[in-house]
């Protein structure tokens, strides 16, 4: 029989219920969440506010970023709204690119302030989104560790819904996307020589795209999925 959760475990696995994360074992990105929430006091007065982040599901809604400043606010503020946010649970919507941008915005805009990086510098970086840098700066305001830890949170959850499969990519180095490649196409890892060679590659213009598209096109690939239909077959 499995071992009852502890009292702590169940209160975790309810603040964690807010937050979109992958099932089974955490990314890398919810291990330094996790960490960070480890080194909090007082966590009971924002946990609430924590819970709010579950309003972010998804971005189709035609209200979601009326919901998304209503949850900045909350962070902002350290305080829970006295009125309920947006009712926008809509699972099935399709984000069109439009809206994918603009959440795309509001999660640069989150980082910028996560890195202490100052509103100027900020929207010289992201001159397109100038505007929204302003918007959540101001809505967060001054940094504090309960800011930090919603404020990961929500940008987390965010990316979870916003990002494509290629945004996700473009957060690691070559190297890394060379292995991943490797091991999710051909199911082995690359020898070191190969990732010394694709990494040049890349590095000399070579698109990750087109870097992508070679290696499904390659004879071991091909193999492999023919075992496995024979396989299936017999």
């Amino acid at each position: 029989m499995d071992e009852m959760p502890t009292d702590d475990t169940r209160e975790k696995m309810r603040r964690w219920r807010n937050v979109m994360c992958p099932e089974g074992e955490p990314d890398a990105e919810i291990r330094v969440i996790d960490a960070f929430e480890a080194e909090l006091d007082g966590l009971p007065l924002v946990a609430r506010i924590r819970a709010l982040i579950s309003r972010i599901d998804p971005l189709s809604h035609y209200r979601a970023f009326e919901n998304l400043d209503f949850v900045l606010a909350a962070i902002g503020d350290l305080d829970y709204p006295g009125s309920p946010a947006v009712d926008a649970l809509w699972r099935h919507g399709v984000i069109d690119e439009e809206r994918r941008a603009q959440a795309r915005s509001y999660i640069d805009a989150i980082g910028a302030w996560l890195a202490d990086v100052d509103l100027g510098t900020a929207k010289t970086a992201q001159p397109n989104g100038g505007g929204c840098m302003s918007h959540v700066f101001e809505a967060l305001g001054e940094p504090s560790q309960e800011k930090r830890w919603l404020a990961m949170s929500l940008r987390k959850t965010l990316k979870e819904h916003a990002y494509t499969p290629w945004d996700f990519i473009s957060e690691v180095d070559d190297a890394a996307f060379v292995r991943a490649v490797y091991e999710s196409i051909l199911g082995r890892p690359p020898s070191p020589d190969d990732v010394t060679f694709r990494v040049e590659e890349l590095a000399a213009g070579k698109s990750r795209e087109v870097f992508f598209a070679e290696v499904m096109g390659v004879d071991e690939h091909r193999r492999g999925h023919l075992h496995g239909v024979a396989g299936r077959l017999k």
